[in-house]
C-alpha cells in the first residue's frame, strides 16, 4: 500500500518493469469499490474482527489509502506494516475479492506484529478456511505454527503442513505432516526448544 502510487506509476503510466504483476494485481484488486449487502454475511462478520484487531480500517479516499481511527486519518507512510496487512484482508472481502471458492496466497503474516495479533490473525484466517476459501501460507513463526495446530487438533480438522529441509544430496526437499496429528519436529520447532531449554539450564 506504501508502494501503490509507485506501482502504479511505473505499471499504467510510464510503462517500464519495476513490480511484477503481484503487486499490480494486488493494487488493482484493493483500489476497487467496495460493496453494501452482497458479502457473505459470516465473511462480513469477519471484516469487523479484522477492522477490531486494527481499531480502525484502511480506506482508498480519492487515489490514496488511508487508514483511519476515530476521527483520526493516517497516510500509508504512517501506518503500521501489520495493520496495512489485516486491513489489506479486510478490504478483498470487503470488495469480494475473498468469498467462497478463492484461494488466498500469504507470506509470512506474522510480519511486524505483535504474539496476540498473530494468533489473532491465526484464528480468522482458520475461520476463513472453514468458510471455503484456500489459504496457502508461509511462515518462519513459532507462534503461528502451535496455534494452527491448536486449532486443528481442538476442531479435528486436517491442516496440511509441508516442512523443508536441506540436504546434503538432493538440496531442499520437502516433508507433509498433517497438524490435526500433533506438531512433527522441524527446524522452527527444534529451534524454539533450544532457546527455551538453554534458559532452563541458567536457572540450574
Amino acid at each position: 500500500m506504501t508502494s501503490y502510487d509507485a506501482i502504479a506509476a511505473t505499471r499504467e503510466q510510464l510503462e517500464i518493469a519495476g513490480f511484477d504483476d503481484t503487486y499490480y494485481d494486488l493494487i488493482k484488486a484493493l483500489r476497487l469499490p467496495m460493496t453494501k449487502g452482497k458479502i457473505q454475511p459470516d465473511l462480513q462478520a469477519l471484516t469487523f474482527e479484522l477492522d477490531k484487531m486494527i481499531a480502525g480500517k484502511i480506506l482508498f479516499d480519492k487515489q490514496n489509502f488511508i487508514f483511519k481511527r476515530a476521527h483520526e486519518e493516517y497516510g500509508m507512510s504512517q501506518t503500521a506494516e501489520g495493520v496495512k496487512k489485516i486491513g489489506i484482508l479486510s478490504t478483498l472481502i470487503r470488495n469480494r475479492l475473498l468469498k467462497l471458492g478463492t484461494i488466498l496466497f500469504i507470506d509470512e503474516p506474522e510480519t511486524n506484529l505483535h504474539p496476540k495479533l498473530i494468533i489473532a490473525l491465526v484464528d480468522t484466517l482458520f475461520l476463513m478456511a472453514s468458510m471455503g476459501i484456500s489459504i496457502y501460507l508461509a511462515t518462519h513463526s513459532y507462534f503461528v505454527l502451535r496455534r494452527f495446530e491448536w486449532l486443528a487438533r481442538k476442531h479435528n480438522e486436517s491442516i496440511g503442513l509441508y516442512s523443508l529441509y536441506r540436504t546434503e544430496k538432493n538440496g531442499v526437499i520437502p516433508r507433509y505432516y498433517n497438524l490435526k496429528d500433533g506438531m512433527p519436529s522441524n527446524p522452527i520447532i527444534d529451534v524454539s526448544l533450544e532457546l527455551y531449554e538453554q534458559n532452563v539450564l541458567l536457572d540450574f
